[in-house]
């Protein structure tokens, strides 16, 4: 980037055209301007002639019209246009070198005032360099040229010994030489700093690069580990459902809960790269209060149990339900500091807290805490709490684990929702951390809560007995807010007094964990006192592993159990079914009967288009003893839903006729499903991120291939299912299984291992999903070829996507990767018919369907050899010899006949050595492969020694 020292050009040509293309686009504004401001001069000049000087007043206007005011007028034009930036300078230069003639024209040689003169021409050479900016060659020849003509025009006078000529001539020069060196240093001052932009802007482009290669290597090793690990979690996950010894089911405990706690570590790096990227956006979503802290608690409750320590909810009827902003994001902040809150706590109580700080008229600001009773945290660990990959210090990650990211995530997703983050702690007495988030609200829907409150609340008393104090104080304030008459104690001896004082309480709450003498002295009290006319009603609160308390009708008017931690919807549906308002109790009615039917249904809808996946769906669910049904695209999923009650729909994104985007829109639309819980199958998270899945209106998303465990856990969280542990038929599966892999020839194209992995370690299931892979891929790749020379790259994206899918739940790794180079490639555009990746994808698919084709040639020859070892029934070839010739008829006309002539041969092939075979020709025709079907026909004729 060198400087020549006189024109101060770059020596790098490409860099000197940025640079005066840069330099003069930015300056035209002040070319404008300059001109805009000489033609006013000119015309005040003009104006000025016409009343002092009007004999000369002719000359100077036709001067102006004919010299100056064409240019000025081209400019102002051209310099409206960037694509002309080339000639802003040297045409803004020519004005100003014109203008300099024109003054000498009309104050020398038509005025002949020489002080009038040499003011004007200071005056154009100060617009030259200051007003036009116009680049320091161009200003030096425009301004020399009227200079030195006008001093070549005082030279006779100067012979004559006038000192004033002199006298200009110096203050001229002098202008002009001041002028000179400012215009010499602002230039090289402008270049200097454009050198200093260049580099600047390539070091942020380097700087964007690496960051973008590193978020491209964390994503790709985040990818890269999670799928080792997702098989290590998966297979733990199947041994630990057989029989083992105690020994063994602890290391394989602490193996799963290493993997998990590994998972959550890459997960947070991945999310903190997010963030850090600028990535991670906040979506503005319809969303529910009481239904994300329903997530929490589903989320949390079993580590809770286990810790055996108190989670409350805390927070008022004067919080809005109806709210607007990011759940998901809000709800991982909440996440991640109630995980927190866990891990730091052995015994008391984690409360999470919502209050009200701000409320507009359609935006609300909410500020959350989560308090803990845990080990506390001292003024100086606080200071870097929230620095990336900072913990307390080094002991609490060797005892606790963690990457030290999770705050950091937290504290830049809280910036993003315009909020902060801080804690307050103290040693041994636990932590509370603080964030303020803004949200929006639907100003015009009133929540179920203030309509309950607007009853006749406050006439009711309540009375609310725990031995927690805190427990005490949010469940009475929540009651108040619902303008209930609310009591609190917390001992035995004051409920009694309470309940003696207050003869006409409505409702007692009261803690299931109580001492069981404590209870059974209150409900005594309340069956023998005579002066309690009305008797109250009960609801127990209580955990979800605690049995549900039946009330004796004549101590209570009605018993109900609540779980903790409590929610105002769950409140406030307790309170309605106890309500004197007869339409309230026929709502809660309504209510607790759905609630009934949800746990009791378990049918469950797979919208799904490719078989393979329909296959592996409806098996790992009927694993789970629900009853499945299949629907090929969003039209049938819609027909199926108006004939059938589903408890939950698994959605595919991409299918053909329907996509699951539109097909969940118009689910979500209608009244009758729109708390059906959805979850989505996308393919690749990349290709349908989990935000854009969220915010269509799925409750949650699986990637494929289907991972057994993530599945079962998935589906558990919105359906009751029954998961069979240690029972014969696994143990079964899982030794035919480990003999089986010993006969399984070694491929290098296939992990047999990982694919029965995928299949829930179902070797049936494997076998059925490698025979339909290599029936539904014969023509595969000449498809693929003829989408591409037809220029059809949609279609050949969905073929590439679906061969993808099959592959990864088959296990066939390689085929994956060279699948995934088609993709990207078709996505630049640089896929053509012709490709190198094109043959690699040719030969990588030969090699697997070759490879399933031997696998199931040796499992054949395996199960007629020990077949052969067996009596078998005696097949009648007399009989059989017809029935095969018309089979083969039908199969060459691809007939569908062809399903009730297989039908007749089944009774002639069980329990014979010819079964196997037929097995695989039955599901090669059921698969539509009427060429395999005729190779196995004539196998099987080859064997019976039959010519048909």
């Amino acid at each position: 980037m060198h400087q020549h020292p006189l024109t101060l050009s770059f020596k790098d040509p490409v860099l000197e055209n940025e640079y005066r293309d840069s330099f003069d686009y930015e300056n035209s504004i002040f070319n404008q301007i300059g001109i805009a401001l000489s033609f006013m001069a000119w015309l005040v000049i003009d104006v000025y002639c016409y009343f002092y000087y009007y004999e000369h007043f002719f000359h100077i206007t036709v001067s102006l019209l004919v010299v100056l005011c064409p240019l000025f007028a081209l400019i102002l034009i051209i310099t409206s246009y960037p694509r002309h930036v080339r000639l802003f300078q040297p045409l803004t230069a020519l004005a100003n070198m014109l203008a300099g003639f024109m003054v000498i024209y009309t104050g020398h040689l038509i005025l002949n005032i020489d002080f009038l003169t040499i003011s004007c021409i200071i005056l154009v050479i100060l617009f030259a360099f200051f007003i036009l900016h116009l680049r320091f060659k161009f200003a030096v020849v425009a301004t020399l040229s009227y200079v030195i003509l006008y001093q070549i025009i005082l030279l006779p006078a100067s012979n004559l010994g006038d000192t004033n000529t002199t006298l200009l001539s110096i203050i001229a020069w002098s202008i002009e030489f001041i002028c000179i060196v400012s215009g010499y240093n602002s230039e090289r001052t402008a270049r200097k700093l454009f050198t200093q932009n260049k580099v600047i802007i390539h070091q942020q482009r380097i700087a964007e690069a690496a960051m973008k290669a590193k978020g491209e290597f964390l994503a790709n090793m985040s990818h890269e580990s999670r799928t080792p690990l997702n098989a290590i979690i998966g297979m733990t996950y199947l041994t630990l459902q057989t029989d083992l010894s105690a020994q063994q089911r602890d290391y394989l405990q602490k193996i799963q809960s290493s993997s998990q706690t590994l998972l959550q570590v890459i997960n947070d790096i991945l999310d903190f790269s997010k963030v850090e990227a600028g990535k991670m956006d906040i979506e503005i979503v319809d969303f529910k209060l009481d239904d994300m802290l329903a997530s929490l608690d589903n989320l949390f409750h079993l580590n809770i149990q286990q810790k055996n320590i108190e989670f409350l909810f805390h927070y008022t009827a004067d919080i809005p339900q109806n709210l607007k902003g990011d759940p998901l994001r809000l709800g991982q902040i909440l996440t991640n500091l109630t995980s927190n809150a866990i891990k730091f706590t052995e015994k008391g109580s984690i409360v999470i807290k919502i209050e009200l700080v701000r409320k507009a008229k359609e935006k609300v600001i909410l500020q959350f805490s989560v308090s803990d009773t845990g080990i506390g945290i001292t003024k100086e660990q606080q200071k870097k709490l929230f620095q990336p990959f900072s913990q307390v210090d080094a002991s609490i990650t060797r005892e606790y684990g963690g990457t030290g990211l999770g705050l950091a995530i937290c504290n830049r997703l809280v910036k993003m929702m315009g909020g902060r983050i801080w804690l307050e702690s103290e040693p041994g007495k636990g932590s509370t951390f603080f964030f303020t988030a803004e949200l929006q609200y639907h100003a015009n829907q009133i929540d179920n809560q203030f309509l309950l409150a607007q009853r006749n609340n406050h006439t009711k008393k309540v009375l609310v007995f725990d031995d927690n104090p805190l427990s005490v104080d949010s469940m009475t304030k929540m009651l108040k807010s619902m303008q209930f008459s609310t009591i609190g104690v917390t001992t035995k001896e004051q409920a009694l007094i309470a309940l003696k004082k207050f003869d006409n309480i409505h409702s007692l709450f009261m803690d299931s964990n109580l001492p069981q003498t404590d209870i059974l002295t209150i409900t005594e009290q309340i069956k023998n006192a005579s002066d309690i006319v009305s008797k109250p009603h009960l609801i127990m609160l209580s955990t979800l592993n605690h049995t549900e308390f039946s009330s004796d009708e004549d101590n209570f008017h009605g018993s109900a159990n609540l779980s903790k931690p409590v929610t105002l919807s769950h409140l406030q549906d307790v309170m309605t079914q106890f309500s004197d308002d007869p339409n309230s109790r026929e709502l809660s009615q309504k209510q607790a009967e759905s609630t009934a039917t949800n746990k009791t249904n378990n049918k469950v809808l797979v919208a799904e288009d490719n078989h393979l996946n329909q296959q592996i769906a409806k098996e790992l669910l009927s694993q789970l003893q629900l009853d499945v049904d299949i629907a090929a695209n969003g039209l049938q999923a819609l027909e199926l839903l108006e004939q059938n009650d589903y408890a939950l729909i698994l959605m595919d994104i991409k299918m053909p006729v329907m996509n699951g985007y539109e097909a969940t829109r118009k689910i979500r639309n209608n009244p009758k499903w729109e708390n059906i819980p959805i979850i989505g199958t996308p393919s690749y998270a990349k290709e349908d991120s989990s935000d854009r899945i969220l915010i269509t209106g799925m409750n949650d998303y699986l990637d494929k291939p289907l991972n057994p465990e993530k599945l079962n856990f998935a589906v558990s969280k919105y359906i009751k299912t029954n998961t069979p542990q240690n029972t014969a038929a696994t143990s079964s599966n899982s030794n035919d299984s480990n003999k089986s892999d010993q006969l399984w020839p070694v491929s290098q194209y296939i992990s047999w291992t990982k694919g029965l992995a995928n299949a829930d370690n179902n070797q049936s299931l494997y076998l059925k999903l490698l025979s339909l892979f290599r029936t539904s891929n014969q023509q595969t790749y000449d498809e693929l070829i003829s989408y591409l020379s037809s220029d059809n790259h949609e279609k050949a994206k969905d073929l590439i996507l679906t061969i993808k899918g099959d592959a990864a739940n088959i296990a066939a790794t390689h085929l994956v990767c060279t699948t995934s180079k088609l993709e990207e490639d078709l996505t630049r555009d640089l896929l053509q018919p012709n490709s190198k990746i094109l043959e690699e994808f040719d030969l990588s698919l030969t090699h697997v369907l070759g490879d399933i084709k031997r696998l199931e040639k040796e499992l054949s020859n395996k199960k007629t050899n020990i077949q052969q070892e067996d009596t078998f029934q005696h097949i009648n070839k007399d009989e059989v010899r017809p029935l095969l010739m018309k089979l083969e008829k039908m199969l060459l006309r691809g007939s569908v006949e062809s399903f009730e002539q297989l039908n007749m041969l089944e009774q002639h092939f069980l329990h014979t050595k010819i079964e196997h075979k037929y097995s695989i020709l039955k599901k090669h025709i059921e698969a539509f492969d009427m060429d395999s079907a005729l190779e196995d026909l004539t196998e099987i004729a080859s064997d019976l020694r039959l010519d048909i």
